[in-house]
């Protein structure tokens, strides 16, 4: 009976957390006309940063309660500074221009937040440059001999 109510309470706490997004989007939509594709990567920011928080704090024992607490300030915090960054810098300069680019704006601002989430530090880890090219990666320089293309990302280690 205690896996079905822990079930249950993942459940409804994942729900939750799918019908805030979908929400946001819903609000977004209805004023902006516009789907903003970024919508999630910006609650991805703020989880990572509510999480940062809850590491750096340690929640174990009877400080679990506030540091929980402190995440999800820390959390909300950081998705509206983001949010409201984002729309000043890449939405509202466009919003006289046609939708298309709003659009393509949407999709660039998603890509950036995927991409720089994906190439951000986690605990412990140290930056290493990978070369990417069509045979596979190595970890060398972003030079290419022979002007073959490729593209380089940071890695952590």
């Amino acid at each position: 009976m205690s896996e079905f109510v822990q079930y249950l309470v993942n459940g409804l706490t994942i729900g939750a957390f799918l019908a805030l997004i979908a929400l946001g989007y819903s609000m977004i939509y209805g004023v902006v006309r516009l789907i903003n594709f970024a919508h999630g990567d910006v609650f991805m920011i703020g989880a990572f940063a509510g999480f940062g928080t809850l590491t750096a704090l340690g929640a174990t024992g009877g400080m679990a309660l506030p540091a929980i607490l402190a995440a999800v300030v820390v959390g909300a915090l950081t998705t509206g500074v983001v949010g409201t960054g984002i729309a000043r810098a890449a939405y509202v300069p466009l919003l006289s221009s046609p939708r298309l680019a709003l659009l393509i704006a949407a999709i660039g601002v998603s890509l950036a937040l995927e991409e720089g989430s994906r190439c951000s530090p986690t605990p412990g880890s140290s930056p290493t440059r990978t070369r990417w090219t069509a045979a596979g990666s190595s970890a060398a320089p972003s030079t290419s001999p022979g002007g073959s293309s490729s593209w380089s990302c940071c890695r952590w280690r």
